[in-house]
C-alpha cells in the first residue's frame, strides 16, 4: 500500500526545501484544484504545431486561463488542464526513482529534482506507442516550477521536434496559478486564530488557504497591499489580483464555506461604512478584548499542507 505522495517518493526529504506552495501542491494525498493565468508560445517549425493540435496541447495566447486538477488515486497522479477550454490530461508514476508521465500515445521519462528552492523536471526519455525514440528525434524539455507570494509559477519550454529544423527557441508553457483565495491574519491574536481554525474546520472543499502575518509569505503578501504585517489593523483574502480586507473579507470567508455558514451574507444588506467602522473597532482592540497568544498558534499536522509559512 503507497502511504506517501508521489513527489515526496520522488524526492525525499529533499521536497522540505521547496516553498510552502509547492509543497501544498506536491506533497499532498487530496484532490486539489488550481486556477491561474498562462501565455503560450508557439514552436516555430509547422510540423511541431501540427503535433501540438493533435495532442490538443494549449494553443499560442497570452493572458490564458489556466486550471488545473490533481486527482489521487493509490500510487499514481491524474493530472487534468483546461487552457482556456483546450482540455489534455496525462497520468504520473514513479518507477525506479524515475517519473513516468502518460499522455495519450507518449510516455515521457522524467528526472525530478530540487534546484535552489524551485522544482526541476528534465525530460530524459520519451516513448511513442511504446516505442523509445532517440534523443534526435524526441522531444526535449527542462521544466521549473517555484514560488512566488504564495501562487505555484510553472515554466514548461519544449522543443517537440529538435531534428526537424526548428530555430532556438522551442514551445513555451508558463504561468502562475493559485489553489483558491488566501487568508491573511494574526496568529497571535487569541480570536483571529481561533478563527483560523473554525475555517480548517468547516472549509470542507478545502476552498481557503491561511497565511499568518508573522510567517514569510503572509509578511510578503501583507507589504505587497500597502500593509505593515507587524501591526495590521484588517483581515485580508487574497485571490490572485482580487483583494477584499475589513468586513467584506470576513463576509466573503464565511460565505465561501458553504451551508449554513454563508448566511453571513446577510450583513451586506448593512451599509459598508458602518461595517467597516465596527470591524475596525474590533480589529484595533483585539489583544484588549480577546487575548494575545505567548507563541504563534500552528496547525495540526493533517492541516500544516493549507497554511502557508
Amino acid at each position: 500500500m503507497v502511504t506517501q505522495p508521489l513527489f515526496r517518493r520522488l524526492l525525499g526529504a529533499a521536497i522540505d526545501d521547496l516553498p510552502p506552495v509547492l509543497r501544498e501542491a506536491h506533497d499532498s494525498r487530496i484532490d486539489q484544484r488550481w486556477r491561474g493565468v498562462a501565455q503560450v508560445e508557439a514552436h516555430p517549425n509547422p510540423l511541431a504545431r501540427l503535433l501540438c493540435r493533435m495532442m490538443r496541447l494549449p494553443a499560442a495566447g497570452k493572458a490564458i486561463p489556466v486550471t488545473v486538477w490533481f486527482e489521487r488515486r493509490g500510487g499514481a497522479e491524474h493530472w487534468h488542464r483546461d487552457f482556456a477550454g483546450r482540455r489534455y490530461g496525462s497520468t504520473l508514476v514513479e518507477r525506479d526513482g524515475l517519473m513516468i508521465e502518460r499522455m495519450g500515445m507518449a510516455t515521457n521519462i522524467f528526472r525530478v529534482s530540487v534546484e535552489d528552492g524551485a522544482l526541476r523536471l528534465d525530460l530524459i526519455g520519451f516513448r511513442f506507442l511504446g516505442v523509445p525514440l532517440p534523443s534526435a528525434l524526441r522531444p526535449h524539455c527542462h521544466a521549473r516550477e517555484h514560488g512566488n507570494d504564495g501562487c505555484y509559477v510553472f515554466d514548461v519550454p519544449v522543443d517537440l521536434w529538435p531534428s526537424a529544423g526548428s530555430s532556438a527557441t522551442p514551445a513555451r508553457w508558463s504561468g502562475s496559478m493559485t489553489d483558491g483565495p488566501i487568508i491573511l491574519f494574526d496568529a497571535q491574536c487569541v480570536l483571529c486564530s481561533a478563527n483560523a481554525q473554525f475555517i480548517l474546520r468547516h472549509d470542507r472543499r478545502h476552498r481557503f488557504r491561511l497565511a499568518a502575518m508573522q510567517g514569510a509569505a503572509g509578511a510578503a503578501l501583507f507589504r505587497r497591499h500597502g500593509i505593515d504585517p507587524t501591526d495590521p489593523d484588517t483581515i485580508l483574502v487574497v485571490d490572485g489580483d482580487n483583494v477584499l480586507r475589513d468586513s467584506d473579507a470576513v463576509i466573503a470567508i464565511y460565505t465561501g464555506l458553504g451551508w449554513p455558514w454563508r448566511v453571513a451574507g446577510v450583513a451586506r444588506l448593512v451599509p459598508n461604512w458602518l461595517r467597516d467602522r465596527a470591524y475596525r473597532w474590533i480589529a484595533r482592540n483585539r489583544y484588549r478584548f480577546f487575548g494575545r497568544r505567548s507563541t504563534c498558534w500552528l496547525p495540526a499536522p493533517e492541516d500544516a499542507g493549507r497554511v502557508l509559512s
